[in-house]
């Protein structure tokens, strides 16, 4: 259960860097006015945020790599 809270939040991180970076991008090619440039750097925040939670979560329900299955607590 650790593994999936570790993994959203990393998750979270690198979308949120990556939607703030694609958001300025977006800006500085099709802005008009400093709200709609601001809108978005937001609006790219929001979304690679949520987007790369969603993709961390997900990504901790995978089976694990063969041999590496977590033990049944039997020696």
């Amino acid at each position: 259960m650790r593994q999936i809270g570790g993994r959203i939040w990393l998750g979270a991180a690198v979308g949120f860097i990556a939607g703030t970076v694609a958001g300025l991008v977006l800006a500085v090619v099709f802005h008009q006015h400093a709200y709609a440039f601001w809108g978005f750097v937001l609006g790219g925040t929001i979304f690679g945020t949520i987007l790369g939670g969603f993709v961390g979560g997900m990504s901790s329900l995978e089976s694990p790599a063969p041999g590496q299955e977590p033990g049944d607590g039997r020696s």
